[in-house]
């Protein structure tokens, strides 16, 4: 047996039913930093494992009742073995092993004679400290995985609220604070409160605790309000944090969103306030135009009506006593006369108003040409009557001409006026 335990590169110890050290391999001396000369026929195995005196593994096979003192010396951490039904197993925490301690999964079965009685124990015991810190290390980033997969789902779900056209600011507001508490790491601990200026909303069952961090709500520049994230239950002596890092940068990108959002809606509200006033305001200029036209017409008709009593008024009192003017006259003087009847005749027809809304180029002088042009009058006679050149009344027929529209064409300018005195006139 000696030859086999020490060969064993597992570390190994055995007892006898006195409980003394029969065999203490080189493994052992290793993992322990004990020598099997030190060792060897004593009853110190616990020695190598705890500060005080208790019993290891061995010595409860060895009394014969290991499954009762299993649950009163390594409680759930020691059970039967799958591979014997003498045998037990447990892992367990040493940390009198090695540099800041040692994990080691340790086996022990009886030692029985040729009549089946118990004569003593062996031990064996396994370094797994590296696997227990890379599981613990699993574990830790597992841990970490399933806060930053919380985070980013409250995140997501706060992102496709914003797009909810159909959500009140206050329902927005309301299903934020009552999402974020899922992504703490005590939900049912942890409260959430946004103060606005004009409004406080608190999630589902809030009361403000011992622990809190906070955000501004900053809106356009300014600050808008404020996000406040409670947890509670946390004591100051636990490993737990009240909130993570990560937590505090959650509640910062959230509190930014919420700027956003109040923003937006600001923008929104203040969009269709004032499409509401533009369409009030087209409602009133439609009012006004509608009575500026009927004021137009009215207008219209009242000149229409001013026109007719001038043209009256000419007609029936002026114009009879210009032509009893004419036959007192002398000859040249009758000319002139002549020419104030025309006029007055023009004024009441229609033919001067037609060419000045017609042909809105036309000067004074040249309106007052075509007028004599009408009435028959040659260059000679206008250019007597007006004081100047013939050769001044033929430039300017050409430029009526032109401002006619008939220049270059063979029109003649009396019968071109005469027909638009005539089409007014029908």
């Amino acid at each position: 047996m000696r030859q086999i335990i020490d060969g064993n590169s597992i570390a190994s110890f055995v007892i006898d039913k006195n409980h003394k050290i029969t065999h203490w391999n080189r493994a052992c001396e290793l993992l322990t930093g004990l020598s099997a000369e030190k060792m060897i026929g004593t009853d110190d195995q616990w020695s190598a494992f705890y500060a005080d005196k208790r019993p290891v593994m061995a010595d409860l096979i060895v009394d014969g009742h290991p499954m009762d003192d299993l649950r009163i010396h390594y409680r759930r951490k020691g059970r039967k073995s799958g591979i014997s039904n003498d045998a037990y197993e447990a892992v367990d925490f040493f940390p009198n092993l090695g540099e800041g301690g040692c994990w080691l999964y340790f086996t022990a079965a009886p030692i029985r004679n040729c009549d089946g009685e118990v004569i003593g124990a062996i031990e064996t015991l396994q370094d797994i400290t590296k696997r227990k810190k890379a599981e613990n290390s699993l574990k830790l980033k597992s841990g970490e995985l399933k806060e930053r997969v919380k985070e980013l789902n409250c995140l997501y779900e706060i992102t496709k609220l914003k797009d909810d056209i159909h959500l009140s600011m206050d329902d927005f507001l309301k299903q934020v604070v009552d999402l974020i508490p899922a992504a703490i790491q005590q939900p049912s601990k942890t409260g959430v409160k946004i103060d606005l200026k004009d409004k406080i909303i608190t999630s589902t069952g809030f009361a403000e605790s011992e622990h809190c961090i906070g955000c501004d709500i900053v809106v356009s520049g300014r600050k808008y309000g404020s996000i406040q994230v409670f947890t509670a239950g946390v004591s100051p002596k636990s490993r737990i944090r009240p909130f993570l890092d990560e937590e505090i940068r959650m509640l910062e990108v959230i509190s930014i969103e919420i700027g956003k959002y109040i923003m937006r809606r600001n923008a929104e509200e203040n969009l269709e306030a004032t499409h509401a006033r533009l369409l009030t305001e087209q409602v009133t200029l439609q009012k006004k135009n509608l009575a500026l036209r009927e004021i137009l017409e009215q207008i219209e008709k009242e000149k229409g009506q001013i026109k007719r009593r001038v043209q009256t008024n000419i007609n029936n009192i002026i114009l009879p006593i210009v032509q009893n003017l004419k036959l007192r006259l002398g000859v040249v003087e009758r000319e002139y006369v002549e020419v104030l009847h025309d006029a007055l005749t023009d004024i009441a027809s229609p033919l001067i108003t037609d060419l000045e809304r017609n042909f809105g180029s036309l000067t004074p002088r040249e309106l007052e040409i075509c007028n004599m042009i009408e009435k028959g009058m040659s260059s000679k006679d206008i250019a007597l009557v007006l004081n100047v050149s013939s050769q001044t009344v033929i430039k300017q027929r050409k430029n009526i001409r032109k401002k006619l529209g008939i220049n270059k064409k063979d029109i003649n300018l009396i019968s071109f006026l005469k027909s638009l005195s005539s089409c007014h006139f029908n």
